[in-house]
């Protein structure tokens, strides 16, 4: 199942948010829906059932420890950023959430998929597809602010 990344400036609190699609192309059956009920005891603990008659939608994935590695990685870059100064966040802001930056991304790591999000206004983002390419890609940009 192919996870994108998107990276979205949030101003209040002065750094990114890193942001995850998952896109279930059906090429692995690793993503599961069914319907179940979740119950909470008198001691605050919560029981989940999975049954035919459930009333809430449940979805599960079990990722393979290819892609487990691949979120830890990023996840790991999203929190060096997020200790980076602010100045700092900003000057990557052209290199990892920028449109056209990320577009240029895209074409570099090639193979890679996009996820380009449409609204009413018009283009919205685009999100990289979550691949060892892209990960070099943020290495080689955040090497100077790891030194």
């Amino acid at each position: 199942m192919p996870v994108f990344v998107r990276w979205q400036w949030k101003e209040r609190t002065k750094t990114f948010l890193v942001i995850f699609y998952f896109y279930d192309d059906r090429s692995k059956p690793n993503l599961r829906f069914g319907k179940g009920k979740f119950e909470q005891d008198k001691f605050g603990n919560i029981d989940f059932s999975f049954s035919s008659n459930g009333k809430q939608p449940i979805m599960t994935w079990a990722p393979a420890h290819y892609e487990t590695a691949l979120l830890s990685d990023i996840l790991r870059y999203a929190n060096i950023i997020d200790g980076l100064k602010e100045e700092a966040k900003k000057e990557l802001w052209s290199k990892i959430e920028s449109p056209v930056e990320e577009a240029m991304v895209v074409e570099r790591i090639k193979g890679a998929k996009c996820l380009t999000c449409w609204g009413d206004e018009g283009f919205e983002f685009l999100a990289v597809e979550l691949c060892p390419e892209y990960i070099d890609y943020l290495k080689e940009v955040l090497e100077p602010y790891i030194k």
